[in-house]
């Protein structure tokens, strides 16, 4: 695929190889006329098998040198990273929090996915990330506030 290719994912517009998820925050009603499609991608798809230690390590290095944090959000280093692979699909997903105490470090730790931290509001001091590892599509979002 090209650099400057658009490509329909669902909601999503993509340019280039490496593609940003950010769109599908807001509802989307498709491509625009312009658009060229290039490709109709299915979740099924997308799907990605289960990734060894090494594999799921290239993954996380991968992403925190290409994810954008959102307007609001801290650097990427003042963050507790968690990540994980979703069992179903495939995907990375990955919770950043600012640390509450000094038991949490700012760093990437990998936990099973039903470990991961569970927060219902926090603005941007908690992160919400999805990484689809076939297409390189990259999300990051602030949680809201209650």
């Amino acid at each position: 695929m090209a650099i400057g290719t658009k490509i329909w994912i669902g909601g999503l517009v993509a340019l280039g190889a490496v593609v940003s998820l950010n769109a599908l925050a807001q509802p989307y009603p498709g491509p625009p006329p312009s658009a060229r499609v290039v490709q109709k991608f299915s979740t099924a798809d997308l799907k990605d098998g289960p990734l060894d230690e090494a594999q799921m390590k290239a993954a996380i290095d991968y992403i925190e040198g290409h994810v954008q944090m959102p307007d609001g959000a801290k650097p990427l280093d003042q963050y507790a990273r968690y990540y994980a692979q979703d069992p179903d699909k495939g995907f990375i997903h990955a919770v950043y929090t600012l640390p509450m105490d000094s038991k949490e470090a700012a760093a990437s730790h990998i936990v099973a996915y039903d470990k991961l931290p569970v927060i219902m509001d926090g603005g941007c001091s908690v992160i919400d990330v999805t990484f689809i590892r076939k297409i390189h599509a990259l999300r990051a979002a602030c949680h809201g506030l209650a």
